[in-house]
């Protein structure tokens, strides 16, 4: 008796496990949302009550992952900027300037009629809290 398998045999069990792996929705694990700011953004930003103005350039991925970098033209000073913004548009991130405290960002964006990523986000180091307006273009 020969010790084989008939192909009669392993292409049924071969096809369930591939009908079985098939693509999926995508949202395994819940890292990809589509998120509609994806995207390089740049502009400016404006901070009315502490007197500060500047520039940024950040990426959002598809899962909503924020990074960019950040300038503070008033100071002249260069930071990055991480977080998240969710498909509503709600943001949580985190400012860093070197040699200062990091600061939390948190707030609302969202594209405009112009096109324009814009919104309010506040700008708190645990102590005080300041505005911060946002007016950025898709690059």
């Amino acid at each position: 008796m020969r010790n084989f398998i008939s192909m009669k045999m392993i292409l049924p069990i071969f096809a369930s496990i591939c009908l079985g792996c098939g693509g999926g929705s995508g949202t395994s694990g819940g890292n990809t949302i589509n998120s509609p700011f994806a995207g390089t953004w740049a502009g400016d930003w404006v901070s009315p009550a502490a007197n500060r103005v500047g520039t940024a350039v950040i990426t959002i991925a598809s899962n909503g992952q924020v990074n960019g970098s950040v300038r503070d033209n008033t100071v002249g000073a260069d930071g990055t900027v991480a977080g998240t913004i969710s498909n509503a548009g709600s943001v949580q991130g985190v400012l860093h300037y070197e040699g200062i405290q990091d600061n939390s960002l948190s707030g609302t964006l969202a594209i405009g009629q112009s096109g324009h990523l814009t919104g309010n986000l506040t700008q708190s180091n645990g102590v005080n809290s300041v505005g911060v307006i946002f007016d950025l273009i898709k690059q």
